[in-house]
């Protein structure tokens, strides 16, 4: 495999610290061909390898497939689906392996499946010397379901992901850690773009204000809650209540009625719809605005789980020609699908999860002949106009590590922030534009933490 020099150093760098880490690159910088070359550089020094990749969606299985098969490397079982048609693959995989009749299996699959027990029990006597554990979107591994300790029994252990860092979930991060380690290399998004490997883009933050009713039940929500913290702090009923409570604000601050009239003034002002993506926050917002397309004669396809995967090929294909003009999406399409012809984007869906937010920018800025630059428009919800009321800076610390975040690295830095100042002055919450992404989430972490809530919405 030819590599870039970035790439060859990051392998360098996971070889000399013990063939354990995670790369932490940004997303389109070439972390599959990355790992698959730190894998073949393990199997050419010991002549020996039995290789677990995992990845978060089935659909990925192939994508990954037919990269490795790029490199030369054939997979022999695959783990997804019905334990039945891979299990006794597996079993008799590993004892040919362990009796040295096979020199190299490789195995792939989802997470969901290789962190089972029936999994567990099959590699339960591998001989793990030569192993290696290679995790595709490596956060996910943080996730309480998916924490297995028998996959520190591979001494070569390889993560990827551009966000490592579970946000709002130390419990989680730590075992990400525990697992894959430390950064052994990492490309930012600044040097990606610099060095034209991702492209350019602009950052449209439209302001969405709540209606007084939607600030009302917000401003409810954010008392019961506050009052809730101050109850039995160890009571898990109370933390269950509590993260209920969460979640039905986020909710409400994800369907805010102004977005889809804001949405359609955006559309109705554009000539060309080509090549744009919408991120919904359930499939019922999907119909909405499939439906508020179709009234403007635009070509659209929905993208969820309710496509075959022969399905979603299809409508990819069709997106790229340009038959299809818009894809209207949720979180499939967040990790691991390329749609490089992706120029325009639109996030309907406000979330304070950065694993979101950057993997959808990620699909966004890939390269493609004859773009030059993406538009990213991302739905800030705010208090309504001249609204004054008590809780305004609950959600303006809501939204502002996202949009804080999504603009460092904008064409446009300077012009999008300067939507956002008199707001904030207005609001008397100015302090806020000196204050980075990271130092705003430390502070509402380190508020949840005091109450044991392990989850931020």
């Amino acid at each position: 495999m030819k590599l870039r020099n970035y790439q060859q150093t990051a392998v360098t760098n996971f070889k000399n610290n013990g063939r354990v880490g995670i790369f932490n690159m940004a997303t389109g910088t070439g972390k599959t061909y990355t790992s698959i070359a730190a894998a073949q550089d393990y199997y050419q020094e010991y002549q020996r390898q039995f290789l677990v990749i995992i990845v978060p969606f089935v659909h990925l299985v192939s994508q990954w497939e037919s990269s490795l098969k790029a490199a030369g490397i054939n997979v022999d079982c695959h783990i997804f689906g019905n334990s039945r048609e891979w299990i006794h693959s597996l079993h008799d995989l590993v004892w040919f392996y362990n009796r040295n009749f096979r020199s190299r299996v490789v195995v792939i699959g989802t997470y969901q499946s290789i962190v089972s027990n029936k999994f567990e029990n099959c590699i339960r006597n591998l001989d793990f010397q030569q192993s290696f554990l290679l995790g595709d979107e490596c956060h996910y591994l943080g996730a309480n379901d998916k924490q297995r300790n028998f996959l520190y029994n591979f001494p070569n252990r390889l993560g990827l992901s551009a966000t490592p860092t579970r946000w709002w979930d130390i419990t989680g991060t730590d075992f990400v850690r525990k697992i894959f380690g430390e950064d052994v290399y990492e490309y930012s998004l600044e040097t990606a773009i610099k060095n034209h490997f991702l492209t350019q883009y602009e950052y449209d933050p439209i302001i969405a204000p709540f209606t007084e009713e939607e600030m009302e039940e917000f401003e409810y929500l954010t008392t019961k809650v506050k009052s809730m913290m101050h109850r039995k702090q160890k009571d898990s009923k109370i933390r269950d209540s509590l993260q209920l409570l969460l979640l039905k604000r986020a909710r409400l601050i994800k369907q805010a009625a102004v977005k889809q009239s804001l949405l359609e003034q955006v559309l109705l002002r554009q000539k060309d719809h080509h090549y744009t993506l919408i991120y919904c926050s359930d499939k019922q917002e999907i119909h909405q605005i499939m439906q508020l397309l179709h009234r403007h004669q635009i070509t659209c396809h929905n993208f969820d789980s309710d496509l075959s995967k022969i399905k979603r090929q299809q409508v990819l294909r069709k997106f790229s020609k340009g038959e299809i003009e818009v894809l209207v999406a949720v979180k499939c399409l967040d990790e691991g699908v390329d749609i490089p012809a992706t120029r325009e984007a639109f996030f309907l869906a406000s979330t304070t999860n950065p694993r979101e937010f950057v993997q959808r920018r990620g699909r966004i800025l890939r390269l493609s002949p004859g773009k030059n630059k993406a538009i990213l428009h991302d739905f800030v919800v705010f208090p309504p106009k001249d609204y004054l009321g008590k809780d305004t800076e609950t959600l303006i610390k809501h939204e502002l590590p996202r949009v804080f975040d999504l603009n460092e690295f904008a064409l446009n830095k300077f012009t999008a922030r300067k939507k956002l100042i008199p707001i904030l002055r207005k609001l008397k919450l100015e302090r806020y534009l000196d204050k980075s992404p990271q130092e705003i989430y430390l502070e509402a972490q380190e508020e949840m933490k005091k109450y044991g809530i392990t989850t931020r919405y």
